[in-house]
């Protein structure tokens, strides 16, 4: 039984030329959670990920860290501290190795939507 953990065609590369493909943040339905997908060019060296959110006013609601990344495609869950607030909120990822600088970063802006009051 064969495992592959990249495509076929492309070559595994060397820590300094990892970079993010794609980087995508979706609300959930509570506002409360964001689905993350990332994809990663393929890796001979497990990386570590940085993620952090910052609100509409440019402060941190949250953040995560991913060490020794094992997939160059993932999707995770990263929770908000405090009541969500509608507007543009940026994600801001990461990626490096150990304690040197980051070898590519990111920004990603996205929007919680307002929300409806509950009728009572």
């Amino acid at each position: 039984m064969d495992i592959h953990f990249v495509e076929t065609d492309e070559v595994p590369r060397p820590p300094d030329e990892v970079r993010f493909r794609a980087v995508r943040v979706d609300p959930l339905p509570d506002l409360q959670r964001l689905q993350f997908s990332l994809e990663l060019t393929p890796f001979q060296q497990p990386p570590n990920l940085e993620i952090e959110i910052l609100d509409p006013n440019q402060d941190p609601v949250s953040s995560a860290s991913i060490i020794g990344a094992v997939d160059a495609r993932m999707n995770l869950i990263v929770h908000l501290r405090g009541d969500p607030r509608p507007g543009a909120y940026t994600a801001r990822v990461s990626l490096g190795y150990g304690e040197g600088p980051a070898v590519d970063h990111t920004s990603v802006v996205f929007q919680l939507p307002l929300t409806e009051s509950p009728q009572r």
